[in-house]
């Protein structure tokens, strides 16, 4: 209302100075520009842009240009996901292995097996745990062992992933003894009673 008045008393005067209040009143304000920007709110409708902020597949604003055609290759089969799976995990074992702090040892079931891990990295506390594997778990990235040993009689077991980055020695203290194959010494005979005979 202000800027409305001021113009109809330059229309009064000279057209010098109703030349000069013009430009005045086009100049921005003080606010940054707040009075040029009001004007063009008045002149034009500013579209929302608020659809292209939605990404999900039902937005039709970015379904029409998803996916980008340099981004797509073969389709996404089973077979396919299990190819980039297995080679995630054998990326990830070899890095696994190259951190280690020791060599893994050949660990077989029945052997008595001693483990160092980390309880806090902060506090810099670790345990150890003995027990004889009952368990072995061939998975990849997951694979494992389980140890079985009793405390104040009661039982317990620990599986122990093969590539966690907080185990830190694993040790083993017994190996099982492989079983000696028997051997008859007594001399061969026919009898039937005698070759079905357990000794």
């Amino acid at each position: 209302m202000i800027l409305r008045a001021g113009f109809k008393e330059a229309s009064r005067r000279l057209p010098s100075e109703a030349l000069a209040w013009t430009q005045l009143s086009r100049a921005p304000t003080s606010l940054g520009g707040l009075g040029q920007a009001r004007r063009w709110m008045r002149e034009r409708a500013r579209p929302s842009r608020a659809a292209e902020r939605v990404f999900t597949i039902d937005n039709p604003v970015l379904a029409k240009n998803w996916p980008p055609m340099d981004q797509v290759g073969d389709p996404m089969t089973p077979k396919r996901c299990r190819d980039i799976m297995h080679s995630l995990h054998v990326q990830e074992i070899e890095k696994m292995r190259k951190l280690r702090p020791f060599p893994m040892p050949s660990i077989r079931l029945g052997d008595l097996v001693e483990i160092k891990y980390e309880l806090s990295r902060s506090q810099q506390t670790f345990a150890v745990f003995q027990g004889f594997c009952v368990e072995l778990r061939h998975k990849w990235l997951n694979s494992g062992f389980v140890l079985k040993n009793t405390y104040d009689g009661v039982g317990v077991e620990q599986l122990v992933p093969r590539y966690s980055p907080r185990v830190l020695a694993v040790r083993v203290v017994q190996a099982l003894q492989p079983r000696s194959e028997r051997v008859d010494k007594r001399p061969a005979s026919r009898s039937y009673r005698y070759a079905w005979h357990y000794f």
